[in-house]
């Protein structure tokens, strides 16, 4: 739990404006995704218990992850499923967290390659904003030609170079780190640090 004034500093480190903050405060407390104690302070809120979730567990992603059969989890209706356009962006937010592509309009997937399979896929989406009247399932069996298209959204290579320019960009950091003021170092640590766990 934090107080206002805390988070009011940390988003100046950023170069966020105190009122700007504020905002975005009274925002997130209004979609519950933090919540404020008798005190004052704010801390996350249930909304936010997945994501949190997922971003904490980086450690062990690799250990969560399986062998792939070439088949694919798949989502139907994430686009279509409300007509609330907030509820929609939580749904796109969830596939795009997970690393599903979009294959053609209304159809997405992603390597059904999580330890679970497409229950735990289909639990942690839901967790993360994915509408219940959404479909989530097991795709497989695809013709060669659309396997091939399936296969290509993701780019191998082009992951495998991001991967290696985010450890090298952390590596460069590292060296210069407790030369920097140590403001300057927090926010570098966050945003090096930041962009490799995205990737």
């Amino acid at each position: 739990a934090m107080p206002v004034r805390a988070l009011v500093d940390a988003g100046t480190l950023f170069g966020l404006e105190g009122n700007g903050v504020r905002v975005a405060l009274a925002r997130l407390l209004t979609r519950g995704v933090i919540e404020r104690d008798e005190r004052g302070l704010y801390r996350l809120g249930a909304a936010a218990g997945a994501i949190n979730e997922r971003v904490a567990s980086w450690r062990s992603l690799e250990a969560r992850r399986r062998p792939w059969s070439g088949a694919f989890v798949a989502v139907i209706g994430a686009q279509a499923a409300s007509a609330d356009r907030a509820r929609r962006a939580r749904g796109t937010r969830a596939l795009r967290f997970l690393g599903f592509r979009t294959l053609t309009a209304g159809l997405d997937l992603r390597p059904d390659n999580f330890e679970g399979g497409v229950e735990a896929t289909r639990t942690t989406l839901r967790g993360l904003g994915l509408d219940d009247s959404a479909s989530v399932f097991r795709l497989s069996e695809l013709d060669a030609r659309t396997d091939a298209r399936a296969r290509a959204l993701w780019n191998v290579r082009e992951l495998q170079r991001a991967c290696r320019s985010a450890r090298i960009a952390i590596e460069r950091s590292e060296r210069h780190l407790a030369r920097l003021a140590a403001k300057t170092a927090m926010v570098e640590s966050f945003l090096v640090g930041g962009r490799a766990l995205r990737q």
